[in-house]
């Protein structure tokens, strides 16, 4: 990305106060990022990321496992730049392999700071991929 260019991020399948908190916390502390749109589980559609220009995906845990493989490779289809992260608090192992197979670019557990988060979109937008060594440690098994 450019220096003067802000990172364009959407936020997916998230419960909508976080949504907003989460929004309000970029306008306020992150003046390389925008939050450009923002959708709850069911309203996520093939062209949505697309005609927002959004860059990052932050998907959470509202969407179930099938869907979220189903809505990422849909993303992923119309929009094959953009960066999916998955937002959890926690994920089973087996989870944690059918996320990262089906497209996601990083994954952001064990319930995060909000600096770790910023981290890890600026991390996955240059170098494309974020996983910490426990993640890491699932997929050495």
């Amino acid at each position: 990305m450019e220096a003067d260019t802000k990172i364009r991020i959407v936020l997916v399948g998230m419960q909508k106060v976080i949504r907003d908190s989460l929004e309000i916390l970029f306008q306020k502390g992150v003046s390389d990022m925008e939050i450009v749109g923002q959708a709850g589980r069911g309203e996520v559609t093939s062209g949505f990321v697309g005609e927002l220009g959004g860059d990052v995906v932050l998907m959470g845990m509202g969407i179930p496992i099938i869907d979220r493989v189903e809505v990422s490779q849909r993303i992923i289809r119309g929009n094959s730049d953009v960066k999916i992260l998955l937002v959890s608090a926690g994920l089973p192992e087996a989870v944690i392999s059918q996320t990262v197979c089906s497209g996601f670019l990083g994954l952001v557990l064990e319930n995060p700071s909000f600096d770790e988060l910023v981290h890890t979109i600026r991390t996955v937008c240059e170098n494309g991929k974020y996983l910490k060594s426990e993640e890491i440690g699932v997929f050495a098994k």
